[in-house]
């Protein structure tokens, strides 16, 4: 019986793209591959955090709950794995976007066996099959320095990274993004975006709240577009 899977495992698609494990270190920090993981007769304590005024998260309990689903690991523990096979993973993504803790927070160990990557994420590897990653990841523009609408814009190293790695997953296809991945790519120690982009008003010019996900950022269309032209 022919059977359509939703999901593979990561070395079969490590095989099939004969990608070595240097490259798929850098697909997964680059936030170009995805690694879910199978949860099954899982009980998780579900939750979400609501941005209030000001861009404030405010942690939302959704309670406990059995699941048999999909979920998706944080950049950090997803690179963790790939990187030393095993990992402890103690928050995941479900599918209707709102977080999990697994094992009342004692994590939930994983080798790289429980790897998975999903069919849409698979599709998109194979058609930039012929690119590199080097090439994907380029961006001319210096984020710390550049005018954009009129308006001169300075920015912090770490400011600057946060919107250099914003720009590389858009160009990638990956334009919405959680603010705990952006925050942990810029290597920021703030919990918020209006902390790291603090004293700096313009930066909400340049990034907007994902409507319906919360916590999810993208680039402002007008800063988007401008980006896509200059970076060609």
């Amino acid at each position: 019986m022919l059977v359509e899977r939703e999901c593979f495992e990561l070395t079969e698609v490590a095989d099939e793209l004969g990608l070595k494990d240097p490259v798929i270190r850098e697909l997964v920090w680059s936030g170009r591959l995805r690694i879910c993981i199978r949860l099954v007769s899982q009980q998780v304590e579900r939750y979400y955090w609501e941005e209030v005024d000001h861009n404030e998260h405010v942690y939302v309990p959704l309670g406990k709950k059995w699941v048999n689903t999909l979920a998706q690991l944080s950049t950090a523990d997803a690179y963790r794995l790939v990187r030393s096979g095993e990992v402890a993973a103690c928050t995941v993504e479900l599918p209707e976007g709102v977080f999990a803790d697994l094992r009342e927070g004692d994590g939930l160990r994983l080798g790289r066996v429980d790897a998975l990557v999903t069919r849409a994420n698979l599709q998109a590897l194979r058609h930039n099959a012929g690119t590199t990653v080097e090439a994907e990841s380029k961006v001319d523009i210096d984020f710390r320095y550049f005018e954009f609408n009129g308006m001169t814009f300075s920015f912090s190293h770490t400011q600057a990274k946060a919107l250099k790695y914003m720009s590389e997953q858009d160009r990638k296809g990956v334009s919405e993004l959680q603010y705990l991945e952006i925050l942990d790519a810029a290597g920021s120690s703030s919990q918020r975006m209006a902390s790291l982009f603090s004293r700096h008003p313009g930066w909400k010019r340049l990034l907007v709240i994902v409507p319906g996900r919360r916590g999810y950022y993208k680039l402002a269309p007008d800063f988007q577009d401008w980006l896509r032209r200059v970076s060609l």
